[in-house]
């Protein structure tokens, strides 16, 4: 194995297992219990796909690893891999390098349009449940935060994995379907991204939310990535784990998510909030909550997270 690949190795298996320990957290239900969110333009249903499985105007993306895509996916979808150097995101393992940031903006939306996607394209997010890779459940909310930053505005997640999909029934091809390059249009990149020195002016006048496990935000556990235990300051908890059905994949219901997201941050659909986890994984998923299907209006993400704060400034415990 080379340096690289051990690099990556090491990277994936650290985020798998962190992935795996905050997955714990969710209460098991099964698929009859689980309380589907809607089926709006955020968040839609097996049965909402399943009906429009044949219309021209969406695209599919599969975001689980190729081997399990090759395995059977949804009949049209594209392989469109999640990982932490993939189309979706880059890392600087380097020493203080950061790891899961946000691809520059030209290369991005040249990649995105090799793949046929612009941006008008109606994008419906698949992912898997965390057998294969524990943070599966993560990925789609980090997809769909890029598109988002590209310029993309028509993104769902699909609300359960593709396990679920394949639980009721419902088609599963192993066909690769032909994919046209298109010409993206980019007109310029979204504002959701903010840095380390914008978080830190910020601190006493903003909300700040740490999507990490509980024990991680708590200081008991301390992440491979950074270097001191602790959360940011004034930083509250919110772990991205505690807002999906870890056993299908689903989120939990849009009361749940009411009750859970307002207890930590409270009604104020206006006021800014700052998001940040690990490395930027976790948190896409608490900031697509909170935006998109809370409406709450002023959502940003700090990409750099708990990483490159523990490098630069103390943690608090």
């Amino acid at each position: 194995m080379n340096k690289k690949n051990a690099l990556l190795f090491f990277v994936s298996a650290a985020i798998a297992v962190a992935g795996l320990g905050c997955s714990q957290q969710s209460s098991p239900v099964s698929y009859e219990q689980s309380a589907a969110v809607g089926t709006g333009s955020d968040l839609v249903s097996t049965d909402w796909l399943y009906s429009n499985l044949n219309k021209s105007q969406y695209t599919i993306i599969d975001v689980r690893s190729a081997d399990e895509y090759a395995a059977g996916h949804i009949p049209g979808s594209i392989s469109m891999p999640f990982d932490v150097i993939s189309v979706w995101a880059t890392s600087d393992f380097s020493p203080g390098g950061l790891w899961v940031e946000v691809p520059e903006i030209s290369a991005l939306t040249t990649a995105l349009g090799g793949y046929g996607i612009s941006r008008k394209s109606n994008v419906v997010l698949v992912t898997g449940l965390p057998t294969v890779n524990p943070y599966a459940l993560g990925s789609p909310g980090r997809v769909a935060l890029t598109l988002a930053y590209a310029g993309v505005e028509k993104v769902a997640v699909l609300n359960g994995a593709f396990e679920k999909w394949a639980a009721e029934g419902k088609p599963v091809s192993t066909q690769v379907p032909a994919v046209t390059a298109v010409d993206f249009g980019y007109s310029g990149s979204g504002t959701m991204f903010v840095d380390i020195n914008y978080v830190k002016n910020k601190i006493g006048n903003v909300v700040l939310v740490d999507a990490r496990d509980k024990a991680v935000y708590d200081g008991e556990i301390t992440e491979p990535w950074a270097v001191k235990a602790g959360h940011i300051p004034t930083a509250v908890s919110l772990p991205a784990a505690s807002l999906w059905n870890v056993t299908d994949g689903t989120m939990k219901s849009l009361y749940e998510l009411e009750m859970i997201a307002g207890s930590v941050v409270g009604d104020g659909k206006k006021q800014e909030i700052i998001v940040y986890c690990g490395v930027g994984g976790y948190m896409s998923t608490v900031w697509f909550t909170l935006a998109k299907l809370l409406g709450y209006k002023n959502v940003r993400v700090f990409d750099g997270s708990a990483q490159q704060w523990s490098m630069m400034y103390d943690m608090v415990k």
